[in-house]
């Protein structure tokens, strides 16, 4: 029976293994399907809705409070504010007899403060009771609409049957605009957290100060009358710090109505980020629901590009109204600068910033004020001018970011047409694509801060323009104080001044009113920028979603794998810093606010209660239940007496350890006195070390439970494995999930540690899994019944180990946080199709070989025949040529498979790469040195047909000599291999080579192998001469007789008498003199001639009658 539950065990954490597998790769997607499951069912704001109208009647009850006692409020702190004027108005009388009095000036300093805090209370309230109105008022707008029906219909995100590229495209802007909104809130909810929590230091700090004050108060009551000493008398004394109680009084009402409207605030925000990130998540899933539902076709292309033509014909029209009123304007500058530059020359008047900024200081005579005068209006109106150029420039570059959005957009719907029909051809053409909207959106990045940098000077000018209005109007109300004195005989001249003065002050105004203009021309063509950065990255996010390197966007960063350690220091040190700043006041404060709702007091009370009561009595009856339980589970077998044994020896160790469980609950309930998050993350990470001891305790209590039992939940065996593996992963769960909570609680918001964290707990969790599955209980899974089955089963155990690490690296590259699940996908599923082709091939390669086989041979068991001569070197080579063929298309095959597919084209560029002489008229490639071997090829077949149906015949017909044949064929077959190779190289365009390779061969390697040339050169000489011919009967020396029965280019191959054979090297075949038999005609010798006799013939006769013969 343990046997068979130990194999039981073993299928389950197999079948579980392969189950956290998939859901690391496709976690993400089941997800989104539970989700939309959830939506779709009307269920997943039940629990929020409830929520939201238990704080609307809260909120109902609190604005029904304060508007009850608003009137009386409202008539006490007038009534306040009315007295402490009138008594400030005291105060300020007696002041103006004594007005050093140290007591009255204190006094009225802490009246008017009290006055200025009445006025502040009563702005309080009334923003509180507003504010309040207006959260009811967004809770009522939410619980009217709970699953955004308004919004669904707003943005049209019911389903339909048809979606065009406009839709996703605006779905996709619509998104991004709610991502910035959801950013803009979860900053407005840190900054409200953080001014809850200065508000809170502030109450405490005040309070603080008002028990010095009291103290204070209750020492100068004690001083006897005759001790306290000069200054304020002990009357004085007391009226100052009663007034500056109540000043405190009054200052923690408007603190306490300020901390309510704060604390009101983080509750709207954080409904206001609900509701955005719910409306947001709705957008993505609609746009993956949409994204199957997208038709782009050809025609729509077409139509798009039709469209843009028409856009650029309108385009063109614009352009050349505004070049046209440009060029207008232009013309007038120049004709007004050449009037200034004579005119500032007539009068003496030097051009440049004090004439630009009126700055100029005029002689006191009539003519200095007219000419500084005429010569500011004219160069003001010449600055006017400048800035309606620019403005028109403005307008031409609006018009050209309009038309490069409209062009883009086009492109973009062809680029997403080819995405959905599949039209690159490999991952290189997408990334080649995706370059080319990356390069277009770092050039627009570029333009719009160009026109950033261009308003932000502008919104300069206009404060020097205003400075020049002010010198204008300085200068003019200069002239007409000193009219009666300059321009006493001279109104006439005074009139043309003042006339020149509005002339420029209306032209200063123009500048103003053209850079207002200019600088909302600027920010369309930021906007127009803006949506073609936006429209880039959709291209780039759906070129980036078609390939295998596609990550989820809550995949985890390397940017944030590198902050890591940073983000985890910070938060440290900020718990640090949180510890030594502890203030009680608060706490306690809390601890007061909490105990002053009995609502709270009693629910708490009754948790603790219900839990303390629940563990006595598991404490109390453990025995009972768990021997139940243990009675029970050992009836059964498999995974019910598992579970059975667990939560028995669960409830036990719970039991025997209820004190402690009881304190650590009791903790975690006590937090909700003083709702402080670093209190929360305090505890948390308190309760690592004692969570640890507790899972230390409880691994030891489950091992030992197991021996007391006799192994019935785990084997001897696998009981230590057991152990070491899941008291790791329970250490580095417990680890990673309490401080994962405690560094979440924190303001870390844009931290990627979380996730970071949730992804190495489970990928721990996965591995631990596969470390419990041993290397034998996974041998003993697998069948031995076919031959298959025992090769893979020798195969795992051979490569176990291997294996196992590339089964971790596939769960660590497959979890939805570290996002390389499709990228597996692609390895795996190429690595498998590889193998099938490459194994199909093979076989494929085989039948040929085999089918190949019975051309060139014949079988007769067991002895195979060649069917013809050279059969074997025909075979070899039909072999390996037909090896590289099938080589060559897997190659292809195989390179498709893995996303590179190859063409014709593509081939034909891998055979022209240049090797050698790059950049010359005739470059080395592999195609030229392939040719050059085809020709040499073609020289040797041509050679070989030419002896066989040439001279066979021709030596057949005149009777040649045997030798004179041997020269004859040999000499033939040298010249077209030598005359194939020179058209070889002169058909490449490299003839010129071949006398260089030759002097380089005979100059390099001439040394090298001299005694091989000196055979060839010997050959040669033997061939002319013919000192010896193929049948010869030669002697050279007295160890060397025989029949010559071949010449090569290296030796003389000779048939001894007893049937052995003699290499000869040419060269010393000439160098010796040579005894031939057969030189002359009258003495032939001849070849050697076998006999065949029967076995049953007498030896000793048959070598007789030869040696007679």
């Amino acid at each position: 029976m343990k046997i068979d539950m130990m194999n039981n065990m073993k299928r389950y954490f197999v079948i579980f293994l392969f189950a956290s597998m998939w859901f690391s790769t496709y976690g993400g997607l089941v997800k989104r399907l539970a989700d939309t499951k959830l939506i779709n069912s009307g269920k997943f704001f039940v629990d929020v809705q409830a929520e939201k109208e238990k704080q609307l009647k809260e909120l109902q009850n609190e604005l029904a409070t304060l508007t009850k006692s608003e009137k009386a409020v409202f008539e006490e702190i007038n009534r306040h504010i009315e007295g402490t004027k009138n008594l400030s108005a005291s105060v300020e009388r007696e002041l103006i007899k004594n007005p050093d009095d140290d007591y009255l000036n204190k006094k009225l300093a802490i009246l008017k403060e009290t006055y200025q805090v009445l006025k502040e209370t009563q702005r309080a309230r009334e923003e509180l009771i507003s504010f309040i109105t207006n959260f009811i008022k967004e809770l009522k707008k939410f619980l009217d609409d709970p699953d955004f029906s308004k919004f669904k219909k707003e943005y049209k995100l019911q389903e339909r049957l048809y979606y065009s590229f406009e839709d996703l495209q605006k779905l996709h802007e619509t998104i991004l605009d709610q991502e910035g909104l959801v950013t803009q809130l979860v900053d407005r909810q840190k900054n409200v957290r953080a001014e809850y929590e200065s508000q809170k230091h502030t109450i405490a700090a005040n309070k603080q100060e008002y028990e010095k004050r009291k103290q204070k108060l209750r020492e100068i009551a004690s001083i006897p009358l005759e001790n306290f000493g000069f200054g304020m008398d002990v009357q004085q004394e007391t009226d100052l710090l009663e007034l500056e109680e109540q000043l405190y009084r009054l200052t923690e009402t408007l603190n306490e109505v300020d901390l309510k409207e704060v604390t009101y605030r983080i509750s709207f925000v954080e409904l206001q980020l609900f509701i955005a990130k719910a409306q947001l998540d709705m957008l993505k899933d609609h746009l993956r629901a949409i994204k199957p539902s997208i038709r782009v076709s050809e025609a729509d292309v077409a139509f798009a590009k039709d469209e843009l033509i028409k856009e650029q014909q309108e385009y063109f029209s614009r352009k050349e109204m505004i070049r046209q009123e440009r060029e207008k304007t232009s013309k007038q500058k120049k004709a007004r600068e050449k009037e200034l530059t004579q005119l500032a020359k007539r009068l003496n008047i030097e051009l440049g910033r004090e004439v630009d900024e009126w700055s100029k200081e005029p002689k006191l005579t009539v003519p200095s004020y007219l000419s500084l005068a005429q010569v500011g209006v004219l160069n003001s109106y010449l600055r006017a001018l400048n800035k309606e150029i620019e403005l028109l420039d403005a307008q031409i570059a609006l018009e050209d970011e309009k038309l490069n959005y409209q062009s883009l957009r086009t492109k973009s719907k062809e680029t997403y047409y080819k995405i959905a029909g599949r039209k690159f051809v490999s991952e290189e053409d997408i990334t080649q694509e995706r370059k080319k909207y990356e390069t277009q959106k770092e050039k627009a990045k570029a333009l719009r801060l160009v026109y950033r940098e261009k308003i932000n000077a502008i919104a300069n000018l206009l404060n020097q323009l205003k400075k020049v209005l002010d010198n204008i109007k300085d200068l003019h109300q200069n002239a007409r104080e000193k009219k009666a004195i300059i321009f006493k005989a001279n109104i006439r001249e005074y009139n043309r001044f003042e006339e020149f003065l509005n002339r420029a002050e209306g032209y200063v105004k123009k500048q103003i009113d053209t850079l207002t203009k200019l600088t909302s021309a600027y920010s369309a063509i930021i906007a127009e920028i803006k949506s073609t950065i936006r429209l880039i990255d959709f291209v780039i996010g759906e070129l980036q979603s078609s390939t295998i390197w596609y990550r989820p966007e809550y995949a985890i960063t390397w940017q944030g794998v590198k902050n890591i350690i940073p983000d985890a220091l910070a938060f440290l040190k900020d718990t640090r810093l949180y510890i030594m700043r502890f203030n009680p006041g608060i706490f306690i404060g809390n601890i007061k606010e909490f105990f002053s709702d009995p609502f709270k007091v009693f629910v708490l009370t009754l948790k603790l209660l219900v839990w303390i009561i629940s563990l006595l009595l598991l404490r109390w009856h453990q025995q009972t239940i768990t021997n139940l339980l243990f009675s029970k589970s050992l009836k059964y077998g498999g995974l019910l007496r598992v579970i059975g044994f667990l939560c028995a020896a669960i409830l036990r160790f719970i039991g025997t350890h209820v004190v402690g469980v009881i304190l650590w609950i009791i903790g975690w309930l006590l937090l909700q006195i003083a709702p402080d998050p670093y209190l929360y993350i305090l505890f948390y990470l308190l309760s690592i070390p004692y969570l640890l001891y507790f899972s230390y305790r409880f691994m030891r209590f489950i091992m030992q439970l197991n021996r007391q039992y006799n192994y019935v939940l785990l084997a001897q065996d696998f009981q230590r494995r057991f152990y070491l593996i899941i008291s790791t992963l329970l250490y580095a769960t417990i680890i990673i999930f309490f401080f994962r909570q405690s560094f979440t609680l924190s303001s870390y918001y844009r931290s990627e540690l979380p996730r970071i964290l949730l992804a190495v707990n489970f990928i721990i969790f996965q591995i631990s899994l596969i470390f419990l599955i041993t290397k034998e209980q996974i041998l003993s899974i697998i069948s031995q019944k076919t031959d298959f089955w025992r090769w893979v089963r020798s195969q795992v155990d051979t490569y176990y180990y291997l294996l196992l690490v590339f089964v971790i690296a596939i769960i660590v590259m497959s979890n939805p946080y570290v996002g390389f699940g499709r990228l597996v996908l692609y390895l795996l599923s190429s690595l498998v199709y590889t193998a099938l082709f490459v194994k199909g091939l093979v076989w494929v390669h085989d039948i040929f070989k085999r089918a190949v086989s019975y051309i060139f041979f014949i079988s007769d068991d067991p002895v195979t025949r060649e069917r013809f001569t050279y059969a074997k070197t025909w075979f070899g080579l039909l072999i390996t040529a037909s090896f590289l063929i099938f080589g060559f298309i897997g190659f292809i095959v195989i390179a498709k498979i893995w996303g590179w597919p190859i063409g014709f084209n593509d081939i034909i560029g891998l055979l022209n790469t240049e090797l050698l002489q790059k950049g010359t008229k005739h470059p080395i490639t592999t195609l030229s040195l392939l040719e050059i071997i085809g020709f040499v090829l073609a020289g040797f077949v041509i050679a070989y047909a030419l002896n066989k149906f040439v001279l066979d015949k021709i030596f057949d017909l005149l009777l040649v000599d045997t030798g004179v044949q041997h020269t004859v064929t040999r000499l033939i077959q040298y010249c077209v291999i030598i005359i194939a190779v020179f058209i070889g190289f002169q058909n490449v365009g490299l003839g010129q080579l071949i006398g260089v390779l030759i002097g380089a061969l005979a100059v390099g390697i001439g040394f090298y192998i001299k005694d091989p040339i000196s055979d060839l050169v010997a050959y040669f000489i033997i061939l002319v001469q013919r000192p010896i011919k193929i049948g010869d009967y030669v002697q050279i020396d007295p160890d060397t007789t025989g029949v010559v029965r071949k010449i090569t280019a290296r030796s003389v191959i000779i048939r001894k008498k007893n049937s052995s054979t003699l290499v000869v090297p040419n060269s010393y075949v000439i160098s010796r003199s040579i005894e031939n038999w057969n030189y002359v005609r009258n003495f032939i010798a001849f070849n050697d001639i076998n006999l065949t006799v029967i076995y049953k013939s007498d030896p000793l006769q048959t070598k007789e009658i030869l040696l007679h013969v």
